[in-house]
């Protein structure tokens, strides 16, 4: 969290919030630098400090980033306010009475509080960003294993994926923003991200398949469904995972998915070149796998026809 303060300011706020605050708090000193870090995604929110006598402090928000962390610093915040001004009225400094009115109609209205970003109105508890993970993932999975199945010969089966999941992000697209209303905009990268989020896990389970057959579809079904769904980051911040599974859930197609929905839909100003890699090395991976299948059958045929040769001249 951001604060625009002062350095002695700041100082006696950190002091004041404790070791045990669940916020890393950094200072800065324009509200204008504090908005960009939480357009960029690099805060989830800042507070602003009163700069004169007699201002309300604001707290600036995020609800498109998490609504949990959201009402989290809007609590926390609130609470040091007040507690400033209980102090400020106990230490008995403040005798003037217009003074000491202000001060007490500042502590019940409480701070200012503006949300940089919002979540749509259609959604306004996020809904929408958890909801598309599942889908996703299981489209994904469900893809793999029917072009797995029915479809013979890598080329076709390459073609046979794009199609799915071009056809297969679009209509989740579709049925998300327009029938639901669940995400506030249906754009173009948003159904590439789509596309390639399906394409990653639906390349994997074919890749893994070709290659071990089908204990691979099992292996990538659970590489994406039970470790990487669990770690995506759709049910709770990546701040919030323990060990290092924050930055090991968003290397995963669930994760750099939800980052990707995350980011496209409310924080176009954010970076999302980690994820797009993500989601571009599992498609390759899989792809990989799909070649190494090829590869590796001119030998077993070979090997199938010597021994036929062998029983035939026997």
């Amino acid at each position: 969290m951001d604060v625009v303060a002062e350095q002695q300011a700041f100082d006696a706020l950190t002091q004041q919030a404790g070791e045990e605050s669940p916020f890393l708090f950094n200072r800065v000193d324009s509200q204008e630098e504090a908005t960009a870090h939480i357009q960029q995604r690099e805060s989830y929110g800042a507070l602003v400090l009163p700069a004169q006598p007699g201002q309300s402090l604001e707290i600036l928000t995020a609800p498109a980033a998490n609504n949990a962390i959201t009402q989290m610093l809007t609590t926390a915040g609130t609470g040091m306010y007040r507690a400033q001004i209980g102090t400020a009225l106990a230490s008995g400094q403040v005798t003037d009475p217009q003074a000491l009115t202000a001060l007490t109609q500042q502590a019940l209205e409480g701070p200012t509080i503006t949300a940089v970003a919002p979540l749509s109105q259609d959604d306004p508890q996020g809904a929408g960003l958890g909801v598309a993970a599942l889908p996703l993932t299981l489209g994904g999975i469900i893809g793999g294993v029917l072009i797995s199945f029915t479809v013979r010969g890598a080329w076709r089966k390459l073609g046979a994926l794009v199609v799915y999941a071009a056809a297969a992000a679009g209509m989740i697209l579709l049925v998300l923003h327009t029938w639901f209303a669940l995400l506030p905009t249906a754009s173009l990268a948003l159904w590439a991200a789509f596309a390639l989020s399906i394409g990653a896990t639906s390349s994997l389970v074919i890749g893994l398949h070709s290659l071990l057959g089908t204990p691979g579809i099992a292996l990538g079904a659970i590489t994406t469904m039970f470790i990487g769904n669990p770690i995506s980051g759709s049910a709770m911040p990546f701040e919030f995972l323990p060990w290092h599974f924050d930055v090991i859930g968003q290397s995963f197609v669930p994760g750099a998915t939800q980052v990707l929905l995350r980011n496209l839909s409310y924080f176009p100003e954010a970076s999302n070149t980690s994820a797009w890699i993500a989601l571009t090395c599992w498609a390759g991976f899989g792809l990989l796998c799909l070649a190494a299948s090829q590869l590796r059958k001119p030998k077993e045929d070979n090997a199938a026809e010597v021994e036929t040769t062998v029983e035939a001249a026997a």
